[in-house]
């Protein structure tokens, strides 16, 4: 199916440190006049597989890649979480694309 992008919100480096998570949860939001939702997020890993242990994407259950420069795409309703760091820095960007609200 198309989706329909309107604008993207500014891009962010996120780090996890050691003993950093991000239990399970989407990013739907919905703007107050219900004109425009957060239809699809981006991963794009910015460090090696090496440089940290832990710290895994998982969507779903999937367990996503690890590469340096890997960009994972996927829509915003869906559940997602970052395991818990226990060795070294993990950084990543992020961004969320919005686009009409389609309940």
């Amino acid at each position: 199916s198309d989706i329909n992008i309107t604008f993207i919100e500014p891009y962010e480096i996120k780090s996890y440190v050691e003993g950093d998570c991000f239990s399970s949860h989407n990013d739907t939001i919905v703007s107050p006049d219900y004109s425009v939702e957060r239809k699809v997020n981006v991963t794009v890993q910015l460090c090696e597989d090496d440089e940290y242990e832990g710290g895994d994407l998982l969507i779903g259950n999937h367990k996503c890649p690890r590469e340096f420069g890997t960009a994972i795409f996927f829509p915003a309703h869906v559940i997602h979480s970052v395991t818990k760091v226990t060795r070294g820095t993990r950084y990543s960007l992020i961004g969320h694309a919005w686009g009409p609200y389609n309940p």
